[in-house]
């Protein structure tokens, strides 16, 4: 029993430094002073501390106050992962996906991007959509794909709005809508989606000036959310 209150006092005690060393590093590192950063973050890391060890990676990916060392920097990836850090399961999802400096994993990569998309990190859910519209490391199914382009489309992100323009277009995983169709086009191409413009010059023929008219005054009212 003394022994645990002693190490719950410990610990108390030192969380407050761990903070300070986690911001002098990140200070650091936005300073450009790299060698600084490692100093900082490398004992954090060590002791378990997943930002810390999510900063390690990124420093020894691109060789800031270390060499480039990508496999050490894939160790990194991979604590900070299990540790929980968002921005590194995010990251090495990427990787399983693209099979960079590791084999490529479509399972891999789907479960990563689930987890970080139910805890709220916006960019996933593009990349779940991409993947079921696929059927990559998860059955293909075109409903789910909208269901997550659409989460990325009302946050701006340019790609799923152009998936969802498609997808209205089509009428995959969707009700054919050319109108919602030429909408989420219409907010593609105001991200210069050079390829939605092709698309909703195709769409437009189906639809009258009034339609036109009502879909680029919705596309104007768009605010991200």
């Amino acid at each position: 029993m003394l022994r645990w209150i002693v190490t719950a006092v410990a610990l108390i005690l030192t969380a407050p430094m761990a903070f300070a060393d986690l911001e002098s590093g990140l200070k650091a590192y936005q300073g450009e002073n790299y060698e600084a950063a490692l100093g900082a973050f490398k004992p954090l890391a060590e002791s378990g501390d997943a930002e810390a060890q999510y900063r390690m990676c990124l420093l020894y990916d691109g060789g800031k106050g270390v060499e480039t060392d990508a496999r050490t920097a894939l160790d990194w990836f991979r604590k900070a992962a299990e540790g929980g850090n968002l921005k590194a399961k995010r990251n090495l999802a990427y990787m399983y996906y693209f099979g960079a400096g590791v084999r490529r994993d479509y399972e891999k990569a789907a479960a990563m991007f689930k987890e970080t998309s139910e805890a709220g990190l916006g960019r996933a859910d593009y990349d779940l959509g991409r993947l079921y519209y696929r059927g990559q490391g998860v059955e293909k199914d075109a409903a789910k794909a909208a269901a997550h382009f659409r989460k990325a489309a009302k946050k701006g992100h340019g790609e799923a709005q152009f998936f969802m323009g498609r997808l209205y277009m089509l009428g995959q995983g969707v009700e054919k809508d050319p109108v919602k169709a030429y909408y989420w086009l219409t907010l593609s191409i105001a991200q210069d989606t050079e390829k939605a413009a092709k698309l909703r010059r195709k769409v437009s023929g189906d639809l009258d000036s009034k339609q036109i008219a009502q879909a680029e005054q919705d596309a104007q009212a768009f605010r991200p959310n």
